[in-house]
């Protein structure tokens, strides 16, 4: 679904609307599902991954760090 990347100041919030997946974080796999909601920081190399036959469905935005 998306690739391995990082952001370095961006902050990245997932949420589950529809099937299962995973999301894998600095190589770590972690299971997200319906209703999952998973927060990734800056400079965490992540990706999401589909392996269910249903489509997985996220809600995704970046919040920005910006320096005041």
């Amino acid at each position: 679904m998306a690739a391995a990347h990082a952001h370095g100041d961006m902050c990245e919030v997932f949420f589950v609307s529809q099937g299962s997946g995973l999301i894998r974080v600095n190589g770590t796999d972690y299971p997200i599902e319906m209703g999952t909601g998973i927060a990734i920081e800056p400079g965490e190399v992540h990706e999401v991954v589909n392996n269910s036959s249903p489509d997985l469905i996220l809600t995704y935005f970046g919040l920005k760090i910006a320096s005041i």
